[in-house]
């Protein structure tokens, strides 16, 4: 359904909306025509009302597939904003934080839901097996830190020393080879604060290395958050 004629039959609430203004209509219009791509970015500038272009995009696609679509946000403040934000606009809404859904709006395919990037994005994603029509990525473009967070794994010597310990070895001979002998042995023994980063060929190089030593590590059930001490970087 095309996402202004939805917006033309909300019962709205908030008095301070009383038309779509002409840059959300545009940016409406636009993604309609488009809307059978796989991946459409609307850019808008602050203040121009990109979350109710979100909701009824998300609403649109909800309407027409009658299967879950997801509003993702930064933040649990902004999920419960943004909800607000929709209740004012008269539209339906599901929110998934803390682990709970608000309502079943959004499994039967009525509501859009409203979660945050962390809950979406994670190892045990509530919504790994479920199939999700579409999904609509609130200020995109600060994310990345989120998703980098949320797929970093970062390994405490205070806490798994020898799994630290087993993965740095795997770069010790990279790291004398390239004259960073000193500041290598200094952050193996704690005495260090310096950040030394693997290139991608040495974590490929010693990638069965550093899979073994993570399988046979408690890693996996270690749900603690990691001190401040020195840390493993595994990654480029």
């Amino acid at each position: 359904m095309d996402p202004i004629a939805i917006f033309q039959r909300l019962r709205i609430k908030d008095s301070s909306i009383n038309d779509l203004w002409l840059a959300q209509g545009d940016a409406l219009r636009a993604w309609h025509t488009n809307r059978a791509e796989k991946d459409v970015a609307i850019s808008l500038n602050t203040g121009a009302g990109k979350t109710l272009v979100g909701l009824l995009i998300g609403q649109s696609l909800v309407n027409e597939t009658k299967s879950l679509v997801i509003y993702a946000c930064s933040s649990i403040q902004l999920v419960l904003q943004t909800e607000k934000k929709a209740d004012g606009y008269g539209l339906p809404i599901t929110t998934y934080v803390r682990g709970e859904f608000s309502n079943d709006r959004a499994t039967k395919g009525d509501a859009v839901c409203l979660t945050t990037y962390q809950a979406l994005f994670n190892g045990k994603s509530k919504f790994f097996n479920r199939e999700i029509a579409g999904i609509v990525f609130d200020d995109a473009h600060t994310a990345e830190h989120l998703l980098r967070e949320h797929f970093s794994l970062r390994i405490s010597k205070e806490r798994l020393e020898e799994v630290y310990l087993a993965i740095a070895k795997e770069f010790a001979d990279y790291f004398y080879t390239v004259g960073l002998t000193t500041s290598f042995d200094e952050i193996i023994n704690g005495t260090g604060g310096r950040l030394l980063l693997a290139p991608p060929f040495e974590v490929r190089r010693g990638h069965a290395g550093i899979l073994k030593a993570l399988q046979d590590s408690p890693v996996a059930s270690d749900e603690t958050t990691p001190s401040r001490g020195p840390t493993s970087k595994i990654g480029s």
